[in-house]
């Protein structure tokens, strides 16, 4: 196993944060583990399904995309909180994920033009 490369980058802190704060909004989500429908760990689940997109986004390419991202979502409801949305909400989380991502990545190549040009930093 090789040590950890220093902290994340903060584009990936910011996306993270921001699935979570997402998926805390959900309704459907937060009813389910307000009412524990995922059993004692439904709280630790909800983490995991924002650790899980938020990987899913950082390591496959191509880039998930709104389809992926929803059936994600459903696709959890279903296996860990036993719930078959059919209310549309999982595309309007989806949408927002994938939107963050795309903000994200922006907010990411503004950095590295930033980084790239540091007359600024000299003065």
């Amino acid at each position: 196993m090789s040590p950890p490369s220093g902290p994340p980058p903060a584009t990936s802190v910011l996306f993270a944060r921001g699935v979570i704060a997402r998926l805390a909004y959900w309704p459907a989500l937060r009813i389910a583990v307000d009412q524990g429908w995922g059993g004692a760990e439904s709280a630790q689940k909800q983490t995991w399904v924002a650790s899980v997109l938020v990987d899913d986004f950082e390591e496959q390419d191509p880039t998930p995309d709104l389809n992926f991202v929803e059936d994600r979502l459903l696709q959890v409801m279903v296996d860990e909180f036993d719930a078959d949305l059919e209310d549309g909400s999982a595309e309007a989380v989806a949408k927002d994920i994938v939107s963050l991502w795309e903000e994200v990545k922006g907010k990411k190549v503004e950095v590295e033009e930033a980084a790239g040009d540091n007359s600024d930093w000299e003065k």
